[in-house]
């Protein structure tokens, strides 16, 4: 059954459609199995399967895909999208798999557009914001800290066999079906990195030489405020692979060493032709300009749209946005001021300056 079910892309349209489990088993013709069946997809149709993330096994790199139908990725966090396909009663049935040869095959296949833009950040400055406001223009996907595309630019970290030549061929697969439109119209793709992924710079931008490049910043003692509030796990110690992780007597000074090297990395990537855009800029630039700085062109309708998502928490749109309620350096303890001119301010004002 799975592979006659992987050839048959209509078939796999109409169950996608059905959202009750009672439904899905009738219309399926059998009760669904306890784990999904996990198939390699072979030369079936790449349809409107996307990866769902991807992992390193002793045979070699898998990467399991989730059918995300023609629905767009609109949460603020992409992977929260596939989470909810992949909790579809399809995605519970199916979930085939490729392996990093067959990833590349059928990126290259699909001969994709650059990026229009990347999206680097130092993290709470605003990225989200700006991935949803472009997100809401009709013909732009904004992909947004995809564990899948994080996982391939980390990949020779993991995988010493991995030559850069085909890790870079693996980003860029990876971007290309993720961002591709499944919707049958032509979408551009603007791509939000993790914040840690500044320090890829120069790989990322050996792997899309031509994508327009943006670094947001942000005083990092307003950084650090934030984070003491609802922490990232990125400000954790041993939960990301950081590659200069300090040693650190406390979380605050861990985070502000941290925050450093990545405004250090964000004034090398400018030097590279990205730009440079503060929190508080971001925040009053005019809808049309926010688009232009990626190349964009937004229609009246494009602007109401963007407006409309500046109006809401960007990581929590449900609700509307209220600047009271967001750390700023005011509400940095004194700890947080003292660790982030230490660490992170001097370099930060260099980017700053940029």
């Amino acid at each position: 059954m799975p592979t006659s079910l992987l050839e048959d892309q209509d078939r796999l349209a109409r169950l996608d459609a059905i959202d009750v489990p009672e439904a899905f088993a009738l219309a399926l013709g059998k009760a669904p199995p306890d784990r999904p069946l996990s198939p390699p997809l072979g030369d079936a149709p790449l349809g409107c399967w996307l990866p769902l993330e991807a992992r390193l096994e002793p045979d070699g790199w898998r990467i399991p895909l989730v059918w995300g139908g023609r629905r767009p990725f609109s949460r603020p966090f992409s992977d929260e999208d596939l989470a909810v396909w992949r909790q579809r009663p399809l995605g519970r049935l199916l979930r085939p798999w490729l392996d990093l040869d067959a990833l590349i095959a059928r990126g290259e296949a699909l001969d994709s557009p650059e990026p229009a833009g990347l999206i680097f950040h130092i993290s709470r400055c605003g990225s989200t914001l700006l991935t949803r406001m472009l997100g809401a223009m009709p013909g732009v996907t904004g992909l947004a800290e995809a564990a899948p595309l994080e996982a391939m630019i980390g990949a020779r970290r993991r995988d010493g066999g991995l030559d850069e030549a085909r890790q870079i061929r693996a980003i860029r697969a990876m971007a290309a079906l993720l961002g591709r439109p499944r919707d049958g119209e032509g979408r551009s793709c603007v791509i939000k990195l993790d914040s840690w992924s500044l320090l890829d710079f120069d790989l990322l931008r050996r792997a899309f030489p031509d994508s327009p490049v943006v670094i947001l910043h942000r005083d990092p003692a307003a950084v650090l405020a934030s984070h003491a509030r609802r922490r990232g796990r990125q400000m954790v110690p041993g939960l990301i692979d950081w590659r200069c992780e300090p040693p650190a007597d406390s979380l605050t000074e861990h985070g502000a060493r941290l925050l450093g090297a990545l405004c250090e990395a964000g004034v090398g990537a400018v030097a590279a032709g990205g730009r440079a855009l503060a929190y508080e800029t971001l925040a009053s630039m005019p809808p049309a300009e926010v688009a232009g700085l990626f190349g964009l062109e937004a229609t009246a309708a494009d602007v109401a749209a963007m407006t409309a998502v500046r109006a809401r928490g960007a990581k929590a749109p449900e609700t509307l946005f209220n600047p009271g309620l967001a750390a700023g350096v005011g509400d940095a303890d004194g700890e947080s001021l003292a660790m982030a001119d230490r660490w992170a301010r001097p370099a930060w004002r260099r980017l700053a300056a940029l």
